[in-house]
């Protein structure tokens, strides 16, 4: 036993003696003190006695009184002392295991593997348990816990009886330099199912609800922190909180371990065998992006001439430019102080770069812009001017240049992908070797373990592109005018650009690739010695205020926090300045995260800036979020893979519905699908040429056709995937990802109104025509067949062989590829196919066999016109502004600006909640999650001028060099009948969620849309029952003594609470284009 034990035990046991003790004493020395005051029935004597005061008597009980409490006050002080060090060598044997376990749950959730949004328990225990080494220190033995029966079922862990992150590790206790002991964790983060009790491997409790006592929503909130988004994430107040909970105890070594290399360090423990224990809790919380009114990833310019009045969270990665022309702008709390949203972070402004108070094209400041500051009872106001912005410079310095931002991104990641990649072993279980940051090669590591379709190289180039973007600062108009970048973008100094070799363009401490980063001045927009110092670097100046602060003014973080409410304008609008997400401080790189204890220090040390209210010096810290994942709308991106996942439970936000358009088929006049080799290559011969699209059809040489030979869009087709058919399961990539459930023609020819039409004995969901009601059968012979669905294609590729050999090679007269995604699939052969290339090959034999006839119309499956094609023109889309190509000058004729067609894929969002699909499901899934794209959309290409079918360009830059490229063809996607987006239940069902539509294409929402209705009826709902006035006067009045009270419909379902007797037919929607 150490000696530190011994003093204890020591203590302990004559503390007990003295209380046995305590009685006696206190009986002897009362009895002592009756004797002496109180008077005896015995005659007394006088003679032999003297006389003692009352007072005397009096003082000699006080003394003694209080001699007794002063024992027994050092009795207690004593126990009080003990249990204070045994609590402080408890927390101390702790704090190491609780390092390791938070240093754990750390990795777990900056896992690249795992979604950036709500990750389910399936998508957390797979992260560990499929890669355990990872979360195993190098002293740790990993555990498995079990109850009830032990049975394992990694598939359906609400049926799993085991647990497996738990470890244990040797300690010595004692420090004899022998380990005596063993410390056992488990990190408990899995919840049950709500039909049953939690049990001893799963998080104890539901997270804490520590901001809403007091609410006026009290009662409410009881009911609505519910299971949300994916399994174990609760909604509470504005957040998404989930628990995790470590449990920890060290227990005596009562065996010397014989499967261990150093079995002579190991003892038997010789003490009291004993153990303590100890429960630690932290929960984990995430701000739902549906809790923002606006997010943006550029400059945030609202300066409408009307005026506007917005409501609600606004984050923008970039600028915020707003100023009141005529009419004015205000920037509202959420809702009113009664309101069960009104809470402070619903109502935060986040800026990533600086505050302006006029328009990128304006060159003066224009009139203030109001906004509301949150207090717990109601608001007060203030305003972003000339006087109270974050720069004195004009917003045509502050916004910022795209082009020039994307071409140091470019050549940041062209210099670092010179470096090697060495890929090794066979998938899952591929190792990744290379001189990139170890950030950058887990994450393609575990991404191509993850997906036995991904490229690595493609994996590596999207992984640096995104690393490099944490670290780079956006580039002020002030830093490179629009005029000047490409002369000084990539400036190095007054007369060299950097190059891609350059050894100071890719910064690094010591070698270490952990530390790689972007030069100093394309990091910082300050100087990072003082903070304020902008020359040579963003050339944006902060706007003094006064001589020791700056704006916007604002309360020290901490303060602002405990204050609960909203002083100052920077307390709700809060700048970063363009400081990026990720920076440099010497030692390790810096995020909001780590906020407020590290953030850049504002002013040299000998002239600090300070908070306008609260201690210490100013503090900047960067508000800018890369969005990796969630923004992610590429082809097999982020939300074309998670709509074809399946869950693994009924709340999982995963699991949806693709719908692709192809590019079409191009046939010479006489081809069929089934015309010989010959035939195509003598076609080919001819021309790879196709008639355009977007010109009138016509078949022969008289009517238009440069040859005979040339081929024109005789059939498109649309091919549709649901998981709940077929699903996608990276683990076993295939040539045949996921099955389609259906074909949907697009074969839309709107020279005119007849040809609009759908052909003979179709139904005429094509028509132009409002006239024809929907679902009717054509009776005018028309010439589209859009809108019909059809049954999945049932015929292989070599059975079109031919015919989809000569589709690869086909050209639009500009030189760019008809339809460059087929090209690509059929160059794999039979090998694993993406979801892309299985799509482009699908919607190519869905064409055809509508075009051959090998397939029928089959209503059953989804209803005609659900789906259909549709075409127009939008004025924002035109060939070209300039009268000379490939430039940015913007002078040519407004009467000769041409526009361009645009081809977009209807969804009818009233017949697709309304379809219901197996059991429980519908066409609109429960998810919400719908990806829709088109083959046959061709992006801005206007970076590539060598070749003609734009293979050099990269899409970044292109879009953001301010030069047309009339090549492009920028079709879309079309959402119509909108306004209801509820599923047809009676009932209310957890699972369902609200929408979901991913695409990377622009899309178009015509009419009302996910309108507040009372369920199952046509009128409109509010918070409260009071409606809000039209000029918002009454805004912060609902709810109030007299003015309404909270309507218990509003945005809930019928019966998901039991004061929600009707419900409102909104969902939440969000649309990612």
């Amino acid at each position: 036993m150490s000696s530190r034990r011994q003093l204890i035990k020591a203590v302990k046991d004559f503390y007990q003696q003295v209380r046995n003790q305590s009685t006696t004493v206190t009986k002897e020395q009362s009895h002592w003190v009756l004797r002496t005051l109180l008077v005896s029935s015995r005659r007394p004597d006088w003679v032999n006695s003297g006389f003692v005061l009352p007072t005397v008597a009096m003082v000699a009980l006080v003394v003694v009184l209080l001699t007794t409490a002063i024992l027994f006050r050092a009795f207690d002080r004593s126990r009080n002392a003990s249990n204070v060090r045994v609590n402080q060598a408890t927390l101390a044997a702790a704090t190491p295991v609780l390092d390791r376990a938070k240093a754990k749950i750390d990795k777990l959730f900056a896992d690249p593997r795992l979604p950036r949004s709500t990750p389910s328990d399936y998508a957390l225990y797979g992260v560990i348990r499929d890669n355990i080494n990872q979360f195993t220190f190098g002293d740790e033995t990993q555990l498995k816990l079990i109850t009830g029966d032990g049975q394992s079922d990694p598939n359906n862990l609400d049926n799993d009886k085991t647990l497996l992150t738990a470890w244990k590790y040797p300690v010595d206790t004692d420090n004899d330099g022998y380990f005596d002991s063993y410390v056992i964790y488990g990190i408990y983060f899995r919840n049950p199912s709500t039909d049953r009790p939690r049990s001893s491997i799963e998080a104890r409790t539901p997270p804490m609800n520590d901001g809403l006592a007091g609410s006026q929503c009290d009662t409410k909130v009881a009911t609505s922190a519910t299971l949300v988004g994916s399994q174990g994430w609760y909604k509470i107040g504005s957040a998404l909180k989930r628990s995790i909970y470590v449990h920890t105890t060290t227990v005596p070594i009562t065996k010397i371990p014989t499967n261990v290399s150093n079995a002579g360090k190991y003892k038997i423990f010789n003490g009291n065998k004993s153990f303590t224990s100890l429960e630690y809790q932290q929960d984990r919380e995430r701000i739902p992006l549906s809790n923002n009114a606006v997010l943006y990833e550029d400059d945030l310019e609202i300066t409408p001439g009307a005026g506007l009045k917005l409501n609600g969270r606004i984050v923008t990665n970039s600028n915020l430019l707003t100023r009141s022309d005529g009419q004015a702008i205000r920037f509202f709390q959420v809702s009113s102080p009664k309101s069960c949203y009104y809470e402070e972070e619903n109502g935060k402004i986040l800026v990533g770069g600086n505050v302006g108070n006029s328009r990128v094209s304006d060159t003066t400041d224009k009139s203030a812009t109001q906004v509301d500051l949150f207090t717990k009872n109601g608001v007060t106001t203030s305003e972003i001017s000339t006087d109270n912005k974050t720069t004195p410079n004009l917003g045509s310095n502050i916004a910022y240049n795209s082009q020039a931002y994307e071409l140091r991104i470019q050549l940041l990641v062209n210099a670092a992908i010179l470096g090697t990649q060495t890929i090794s072993g066979s998938f899952p279980s591929q190792t990744v070797s290379s001189t990139d940051p170890t950030e950058v090669k887990n994450a393609v590591q575990q991404q191509i373990n993850a997906d036995g379709s991904l490229d690595a190289n493609k994996v590596r180039l999207k992984q640096l592109d995104f690393y490099f973007r944490k670290r780079t600062r956006r580039v002020p108009y002030a830093e490179v005018p629009p005029n000047q970048t490409v002369a000084l973008a990539l400036k190095k100094n007054a007369t060299v650009d950097y190059a891609v070799t350059d050894i100071d363009l890719l910064v690094k401490d010591s070698g270490n690739p952990d530390s790689l980063r972007p030069p100093e001045k394309w990091v910082f927009p300050f100087d990072p010695n003082d903070g304020i110092t902008e020359t040579g670097y963003a050339n944006l100046a902060v706007k003094p205020n006064g001589s020791d602060k700056i704006l916007l003014p604002a309360t020290e973080l901490i303060q602002q926090k405990q204050n609960g409410k909203e002083n100052l304008l920077g307390d709700r609008v809060l700048s970063g300045n363009n400081l990026p997400e990720l920076w440099w401080n010497g030692n390790k790189f810096v995020s909001l995260d780590d906020a407020p204890k590290l953030g850049q220090l504002i002013g040299p040390s000998t002239k600090k800036m300070i908070w306008d209210a609260g201690s210490g010096q100013r503090m900047r810290y960067s508000h800018v979020r890369q969005f990796a994942d969630l923004g992610d709308v590429s082809r097999d991106g982020f939300w074309e893979t998670n709509a074809a996942l399946k869950p693994q439970g009924l709340l999982d936000a995963i699991g949806g519905l693709r719908i692709i358009t192809g590019a079409g088929i191009y046939l010479p006049k006489s081809y069929t699908a089934t015309s010989t080799a010959a035939n195509f290559n003598s076609a080919i011969f001819v021309t790879d040429k196709v008639w355009s699209d977007a010109m009138a059809v016509v078949n022969t040489i008289n009517d238009g056709l440069p040859y005979l030979q040339t081929p024109y869009l005789q059939m498109r087709a649309t091919v549709v995937y649901h998981y709940q058919s077929s699903y996608y399961n990276p683990k076993t990539p295939s040539s045949n990802p996921q099955t389609p459930i259906a074909c949907v023609s697009s074969y839309y020819d709107p020279t005119n109104q007849i040809t609009a039409n759908n052909q003979l004995t179709l139904p005429n969901v094509s028509s132009v025509d409002t006239t024809y009601p929907a679902g009717v059968v054509t009776t005018s012979a028309g010439n589209s067949n859009n809108g019909v669905v059809y049954p999945a294609p049932t015929k292989s590729v070599t059975y079109y062989q031919n015919v989809l050999n000569y589709q690869a090679q086909l050209k639009y007269p500009n030189g760019r590829w008809v339809n460059k995604p087929l090209k690509d699939a059929l160059a794999k052969g039979t090998g694993t196919l993406t979801l892309t290339d299985k799509a482009a090959i699908d919607s190519t034999i869905c064409a055809l066999q509508i075009l051959d006839n090998s397939i029928t119309p089959d209503p059953t499956i989804i209803p005609p016109g659900a789906i259909r094609e549709t075409a127009f023109l939008d004025a924002r889309q035109i060939k070209a502004v300039d009268s000379k190509p490939n430039t940015s000058v913007y002078d040519l004729s407004i009467e000769l600006r041409q526009p361009l067609e645009i081809r977009a894929t209807v969804l009818d969002m009233n017949l697709l909640r309304k379809t219901g699909i197996g059991t429980g499901e519908y066409v609109l899934p429960n998810s919400g999650i719908i990806y829709a794209t088109r083959d046959d959309a061709l992006p801005d290409a206007s970076d590539d001028i060598i070749n003609p079918d734009k293979s050099g360009s990269n899409p970044n830059i292109a879009a953001t060099d301010n030069i047309l490229d009339p090549t492009r063809r920028p079709n879309g996607v079309m959402l119509i009948n909108g306004s209801d987006l509820s599923r047809p239940n009676t009932t209310f069902k957890p699972e369902e969620k609200g929408l979901i539509l991913a695409s990377n294409l622009p899309v178009y929402v015509k009419g009302d849309f996910n309108k507040h209705l009372k369920s199952g009826t046509a009128n409109t709902v509010q918070e409260f029952t009071q409606a809000l006035t039209s000029n918002w006067s009454n805004f912060y009045d609902r709810g109030t003594s007299g003015n309404g009270t909270l309507d218990p419909d509003f945005a809930c379902r019928n019966g998901q609470f039991s004061t929600c007797t009707v419900g409102d037919s909104w969902r939440p929607a969000t649309i990612l284009a």
